[in-house]
């Protein structure tokens, strides 16, 4: 999941201008990505349609896990 995420993002934007966090519970995991200002446009793109393609992506990829993944794309 991690590893699709950071190919993703490194695509979008140079390898020094995200991290990616990731927290689990026994029920769910969230995963924030924390982004440049000056990149964030890039990464949400207009009216979000990149950031939804990037969780629907994310999302298809974990299906055959039991758990609930949410992405959260944050400014740092």
């Amino acid at each position: 999941m991690i590893d699709l995420l950071d190919f993703i993002m490194k695509n979008l934007a140079c390898e020094d201008s995200y991290e990616i966090v990731e927290s689990e519970t026994p029920y769910s995991c969230n995963i924030d990505v924390f982004v440049d200002k000056d990149k964030i446009a890039k990464v949400i793109g207009y009216h979000g349609k990149t950031a939804k393609a990037i969780k629907t992506l994310v999302k298809a990829a974990n299906k055959d896990n039991n758990k609930k993944c949410d992405i959260y794309i944050k400014e740092r």
